[in-house]
């Protein structure tokens, strides 16, 4: 009977799952802390968040809002090694997503082969309820590991489409992956409500799977250099003519 395929099929999926625990190892060591440094202080960090490799060569993955009108950056890996940030293979301001190359030689002079790295999920099999784990740096606090369900498959909130999660996250938890049961990335740590509970933001992993990118980009420092972001004024259209000039309040 169709029902009783139904079930067992529910049965393998959930036998298939990994315990926090498997998940925790599996995924700790790809997860990074990332400091920021402004040109005028380049020795003082300007800002913190995390991120994590999605491949052994040190691509990696993070939110566009923890770079921007920043100057340089850094990583620090679980075993406490420093590597620097090279370029910026891909950057949307609308998905909050930044693509970039990590360097394999740390400050300590150690040179890496490979990172650890983690698997991308397929967000169209997930469901609401279903168990997720997030790993990041919350207020600087690294290795942090936190657990949750999917709360809802399309939260729209600022003209942006995000997955709901009660996954404890905050400050400095931006750019970390939001795990699924099979230690696969459902999605990157962006926002909380502020005035809530246990409402936590998530950009879907379809950001990274979809993004057209290659080595070796373009030098950090170049990529942000002299640019303008986010900005949005009072009106959706204005067309002018030749020397006409118009106001509009910008934010």
């Amino acid at each position: 009977p169709l029902t009783e395929h139904l079930s067992l099929a529910e049965q393998v999926r959930q036998d298939a799952a990994l315990s926090p625990q498997q998940i925790y190892r599996r995924a700790a060591n790809a997860v990074f802390y990332l400091e920021s440094f402004e040109a005028d202080a380049p020795d003082t960090p300007s800002g913190e968040a995390s991120g994590f490799f999605i491949s052994p060569d040190g691509i990696a993955v993070t939110n566009y809002n923890a770079l921007i009108d920043t100057a340089a950056a850094e990583i620090t890996t679980r075993d406490g090694e420093v590597y620097p940030v090279l370029s910026i293979l891909y950057g949307s301001t609308r998905d909050d997503i930044i693509i970039m190359q990590v360097g394999k030689t740390a400050d300590s002079g150690r040179t890496v082969q490979a990172f650890p790295y983690l698997d991308l999920a397929d967000p169209a099999s997930a469901r609401v309820g279903d168990p997720v784990y997030a790993l990041g740096a919350p207020l600087g606090l690294r290795d942090t590991f936190t657990s949750g369900v999917l709360s809802s498959l399309s939260r729209s909130t600022g003209g942006r489409e995000y997955l709901q999660t009660t996954a404890p996250i905050s400050s400095g938890s931006s750019g970390g992956p939001l795990l699924d049961a099979y230690g696969k990335v459902l999605g990157v740590s962006s926002a909380s409500y502020a005035n809530g509970q246990n409402l936590n933001l998530v950009t879907s992993v379809n950001t990274v799977r979809t993004a057209r990118y290659s080595a070796p980009g373009k030098p950090y420092f170049d990529y942000f250099k002299g640019a303008v972001y986010h900005l949005t004024a009072d009106r959706p259209e204005l067309t002018l003519t030749e020397g006409e000039t118009q106001t509009v309040v910008v934010a």
